[in-house]
């Protein structure tokens, strides 16, 4: 849904970058092909006025048409990556964040299997973290009610994939939200280590169908 014309035109030159850098083959694109990839709620007919205006900015150049196309096809500049790049670490993420963030939500309907090692080790470390929200009091900043909450969404977390299939996006978002509150809410304790120690084999694992 449009947020105001200079917001839009920032998230279509994202969309553009992120289609860029993970689209194998032809580098040029077409409105539709930005708003498919990127699942952005702007109509085609917006994307295409914005990315005229990024063309007069000389973030993006034309190609033309093909003989049997209606729409101009744009690539991006050198000038386009660069301010690209620019607003990923505005928004406070590193390159890779980025790109493993907007594969990641390109293939947010992805189901694998979790007959990986990668998730065998996650599921040691969540038993683990479970157990010592169970019996240990180093627990950092938790509350009772924190402590409850958080070994009930980690026993969750645990349950989801011992399942024989997942899907990537859910796994993502899910272990993103109850780990990272842990490592925060428990930070210098045990259980922030282990929520990091399980993190990251999660990580690993998504990288596996997105890099």
């Amino acid at each position: 849904m449009p947020k105001g014309y200079a917001s839009d035109q920032m998230d279509v030159l994202l969309a553009v970058y992120g289609y860029f850098l993970t689209a194998d083959g032809n580098a040029y694109f077409r409105p539709k092909e930005v708003q498919d990839t990127a699942k952005i709620r702007l109509s085609t007919s917006y994307i295409a006025l914005i990315l005229a205006g990024l063309l007069a900015e000389e973030a993006v150049e034309d190609n033309g048409y093909d003989a049997d196309d209606e729409d101009v096809r744009y690539t991006l500049t050198k000038a386009g990556v660069l301010r690209a790049e620019e607003e990923v670490r505005a928004r406070g993420l590193t390159l890779d964040q980025f790109e493993t963030e907007f594969r990641r939500s390109v293939n947010s309907g992805l189901v694998v299997s979790t007959d990986h090692p990668l998730i065998g080790e996650a599921l040691g470390a969540l038993t683990e973290l479970e157990n010592h929200l169970r019996e240990d009091n180093d627990v950092g900043s938790l509350s009772p009610d924190d402590r409850d909450v958080a070994r009930n969404e980690v026993s969750e977390l645990r349950e989801a994939i011992e399942k024989p299939k997942i899907r990537t996006h859910y796994l993502w978002s899910k272990s993103h939200e109850v780990l990272l509150w842990i490592i925060e809410k428990g930070a210098g304790s045990m259980i922030s280590e282990l929520a990091k120690r399980a993190l990251k084999p999660i990580q690993d694992f998504i990288n596996v169908f997105f890099n």
